[in-house]
């Protein structure tokens, strides 16, 4: 009778030990799945910020060129941090209602290199709907690498769109 309960109790730890074996798979991959989700989901957010950032420094003026703007970028990369800031790109777009025209007075692309916005003026309709109405359209574009890759082993693209009405309430010049 006294052998019953030690080989009861043998036999339970062979079976915790291959539940075990069998569930850690699963749980590792929520672990980590849940890890790179919320990664993924925090630099959205800064993508995001750093957009909303570079349309407000750029709003704030007068004037701009293209020297200001690579200080704006800078600031804007800043924003990233500690993410990797080297694939952030920006499009920096005046858009103004002319008497019920809608059109591009400029157009900045040095933020690393962004490509030219062909949608700018549909992007900002909702924003300059009165005449003489005028808005900083900022579009960023991230390529995001997970830090694990365990589940997001491919680059997300990540783009965001951030307008701002100029803070002197007329057009900003650039040149």
């Amino acid at each position: 009778m006294s052998r019953q309960p030690e080989n009861f109790w043998r036999q339970q730890s062979g079976a915790a030990a291959l539940e075990f074996a069998l569930v850690l798979p699963l749980l590792l991959t929520l672990f980590l799945g849940q890890f790179e989700l919320v990664s993924a989901i925090r630099a959205n957010i800064k993508v995001q910020s750093a957009a909303q950032t570079l349309a407000e420094l750029v709003a704030k003026q007068v004037t701009v060129n293209a020297t200001t703007i690579a200080d704006y970028c800078a600031g804007a990369k800043l924003v990233l941090a500690p993410l990797a800031s080297a694939t952030l790109k920006a499009t920096v777009v005046s858009v103004t209602n002319n008497s019920g025209a809608k059109a591009v007075d400029w157009q900045d692309t040095t933020c690393g290199n962004a490509v030219s916005l062909a949608n700018a003026v549909a992007l900002a309709s909702g924003a300059v709907a009165n005449a003489g109405d005028s808005v900083i359209l900022v579009q960023t574009s991230y390529v995001y690498n997970s830090p694990v890759g365990y589940l997001l082993s491919v680059p997300l693209t990540m783009t965001q769109t951030a307008l701002y009405r100029p803070r002197s309430n007329a057009t900003i010049i650039h040149g």
